[in-house]
């Protein structure tokens, strides 16, 4: 009778033991990474098409703040929008 009562128990503490044994040897997880607090943070992306006109008087307007394209043909429309200390623009080949 005695031996049905201790086999439960020596059950439980070879399992505890187990687990604690394999949680000391588990290692730590790794420190998250440190997030960035500076920079722009983006609440929204929004995308529009419209004439190349009407984004230089956005751009300058500042109700936009990116404006991509391929090419300006209009010569007085990049030198509109280049005359602007505000507005950078860069070449691409």
């Amino acid at each position: 009778m005695v031996k049905k009562a201790i086999l439960p128990l020596v059950a439980v503490v070879v399992v505890v033991v187990v687990v604690v044994l394999i949680r000391s040897i588990s290692p730590t997880p790794p420190e998250p990474p440190e997030v960035r607090t500076t920079g722009p943070w983006v609440n929204a992306i929004v995308i529009s098409e419209g004439t190349p006109a009407a984004a230089v008087l956005k751009l300058e307007q500042r109700d936009i703040d990116i404006w991509w394209m391929l090419s300006i043909i209009d010569r007085d429309l990049f030198e509109r929008m280049s005359e602007q200390p505000d507005i950078q623009y860069d070449f691409s080949y």
